[in-house]
């Protein structure tokens, strides 16, 4: 079995990968929450899963997202770790931590809003910091 899958989850909550964001980047699963979305995207960061990226954000708002500008993000990016500061309904304010191009490490700040549609959670805009 792949040694990755039993390691900790890549979006830090005490989970294994194989128990927590695998199953939605594969679509498998659906996340239950926008903490599980938000979580899982910056899972997708972490292993430049732009398609991902994509499919979870609103369709309303996914136009504004492209797919190279994510890909260019997450390849330029080493991803270190997520901490989330507060999770409500719709609402997921978190801090990710990454290293740039540039060997810089940056605290990226978001205040996040989601939206459910049928069923299904989506990333719908946020306030950057």
């Amino acid at each position: 079995m792949d040694a990755a899958l039993k390691k900790p989850c890549f979006c830090g909550t005490d989970k294994t990968f194989e128990h927590c964001c695998k199953p939605f980047l594969e679509g498998t699963s659906l996340p239950q929450t926008a903490e599980e979305l938000m979580r899982s995207r910056y899972t997708a960061y972490v292993l430049v899963n732009a398609d991902y990226i994509i499919k979870t954000t609103h369709p309303k708002t996914r136009y504004l997202h492209k797919k190279s500008d994510i890909l260019a993000w997450a390849n330029d990016s080493e991803w270190l770790r997520l901490e989330v500061i507060a999770a409500q309904d719709n609402q997921v304010v978190f801090k990710a931590y990454y290293r740039d191009k540039n060997q810089q490490i940056v605290t990226h700040l978001e205040n996040s809003l989601f939206e459910r549609v049928g069923g299904t959670w989506y990333y719908l805009t946020a306030v950057f910091d």
